[in-house]
C-alpha cells in the first residue's frame, strides 16, 4: 500500500465545515511545529489564521490554481475564514484564498507586544481549543472593542 498525496480540496471535498475544521487542526498540529519560528506573535497567528497556511498544502493543481486567482478552497471555509477576518478588522483572504497584506500578523504583533511572555503563550493555549467565533470573542475583548 502505498501513501499517495492528495490535494487539500481533494482529501475535504466530502466533508462538512466542521470535519475541515478538525482535519485541518491534525495537519496543523503536525506541520506548523516543524515550519514556524519560535515566536509568540507567528505562534498567535498561526492559532488565529490556518487559513494563511493552507497553500502548504496544496497540490500541484492547487498551486496553480491559486496562481491564477482561483481559490482552490471550500466556498463556505473560505467565507467563515473571510467573516472572522473582517470581525477581527482585518483584510479578507484575496480571490486567490491568501492574505493580500500584512494585517493579520501586524494584529497579532499588537496584541503580544501588550502582553506578558506568559500570557502571550496562555493565550494561545486558550485559543488553540476554541472555535472560530470564540477566538473572535477573546481577542476583540483583549482589545477592547
Amino acid at each position: 500500500m502505498t501513501n499517495k498525496k492528495v490535494s487539500f480540496k481533494e482529501a475535504t471535498k466530502d466533508m462538512n465545515p466542521e470535519e475541515i475544521n478538525i482535519y485541518r487542526q491534525g495537519l496543523s498540529n503536525k506541520s506548523f511545529a516543524d515550519i514556524k519560528p519560535k515566536n509568540d506573535a507567528y505562534d498567535l497567528h498561526a492559532t488565529l489564521f490556518p487559513e494563511e497556511y493552507d497553500f502548504i498544502y496544496d497540490s500541484n493543481v492547487d498551486a496553480k490554481e491559486r496562481k491564477k486567482g482561483i481559490n482552490p478552497m471550500n466556498q463556505e471555509y473560505t467565507d467563515r475564514m473571510n467573516q472572522k477576518r473582517i470581525e477581527l478588522g482585518i483584510s479578507p483572504l484575496g480571490s486567490g484564498g491568501k492574505e493580500e497584506d500584512s494585517s493579520s500578523i501586524e494584529l497579532c504583533h499588537s496584541i503580544v507586544n501588550n502582553l506578558s511572555d506568559s500570557d502571550a503563550e496562555q493565550l494561545i493555549s486558550v485559543l488553540t481549543n476554541k472555535n472560530t467565533n470564540e477566538m473572535v470573542a477573546i481577542i476583540n475583548k483583549l482589545l477592547n472593542r
